[in-house]
């Protein structure tokens, strides 16, 4: 599966009810070929056999995640999207859309590819950096908020992920009071847990210096919007609030709700316009809530579909 692009139709065989497929990452030394084979499971609550990979989605960016995942002593069983789903098949596209919610909800984990260490900080410094970050936090007793911000971190806060509309569903579903460890950040090889992460950006907010280091200006009333990660873990704070405590004052019908999200995550970037929509599927509907007349089918047009959701 070098070229991660079906070779027939036979590679994906229908899905039933219920089912999702999961990738199995075969062991392998870095410099092999990546081979992986394709399986079915019953997706009917949490699960602790696979993890979900939220990325950037481009091939070569995958293959090589996929070549730095991978364990040299074992297996690892992943789900991705496009892989997992038969992207030439419309009809299972529309049906597992909605189906995504859960896939990222009952992970065992989320783990998120941010790239290679990139050419303007090599490995040894990724390294001392996040083993910096981990050792403040242990020290501290994970107050995070102390964490501070460097230059290395203020180049990772630039990936193309955090621009990415579909990565608050892929985030946000998850049990913001207790998972936060098990949502994690990789460069390379190494990984930082949200929890550290969400320390680091929130000090963005208290750095001036910061601003200098990355060239953003600092708009007159506004707060600083080009962080998206604080924007990710809005969306992720606010959905568990409502769903806790639905009389709170966060917009309740669902078109209140749909036009609040496009309205906080107007500057996230998709590829088809029709993911302004899909993408806050999961954040719009709990599981199985979303209506039989809204069901995704990206068949119909742009402007239908926004018509039909804001009715």
């Amino acid at each position: 599966m070098e070229s991660f692009q079906p070779s027939s139709a036979s590679t994906h065989r229908p899905l039933q009810r219920n089912e999702i497929r999961i990738v199995t990452l075969h062991s392998a030394s870095f410099d092999d070929p990546v081979f992986c084979t394709l399986d079915h499971v019953v997706l009917d609550g949490p699960r602790d056999d696979y993890i979900a990979i939220s990325y950037t989605w481009v091939t070569t960016n995958l293959h090589l995640a996929l070549t730095y995942l991978r364990n040299e002593d074992g297996p690892r069983r992943l789900w991705i999207d496009s892989l997992c789903i038969n992207q030439r098949d419309v009809a299972e596209r529309n049906a597992q859309l909605p189906r995504m919610r859960d896939v990222y909800a009952f992970a065992a984990e989320v783990n998120i590819w941010l790239g290679d260490y990139g050419p303007k900080f090599d490995k040894r410094a990724w390294m001392d950096e996040f083993d910096c970050l981990e050792d403040d936090a242990r020290i501290r007793g994970n107050r995070y908020s102390e964490i501070s911000v460097t230059s290395v971190m203020g180049t990772l806060l630039m990936r193309p992920w955090f621009q990415r509309m579909w990565v608050k569903q892929e985030v946000a579903v998850r049990n913001w009071k207790d998972d936060g460890e098990k949502v994690k950040f990789f460069v390379g090889h190494l990984s930082l847990t949200w929890p550290i992460l969400d320390g680091v950006c929130g000090n963005i907010v208290h750095l001036k210096s910061y601003l200098g280091l990355m060239g953003w200006q600092l708009r007159r009333g506004r707060s600083y919007e080009s962080n998206r990660f604080l924007q990710i873990r809005t969306a992720w704070e606010a959905e568990h609030r409502v769903r806790e405590c639905p009389m709170r004052s966060l917009p309740q019908t669902m078109p209140q709700r749909l036009g609040y999200l496009l309205s906080r995550f107007v500057n996230f970037k998709v590829t088809d316009p029709r993911d302004r929509i899909y993408s806050l599927l999961g954040l719009l509907h709990g599981p199985g809530e979303v209506p039989h007349d809204l069901a995704p089918d990206y068949s119909k047009p742009v402007d239908e579909i926004f018509h039909a959701y804001a009715a």
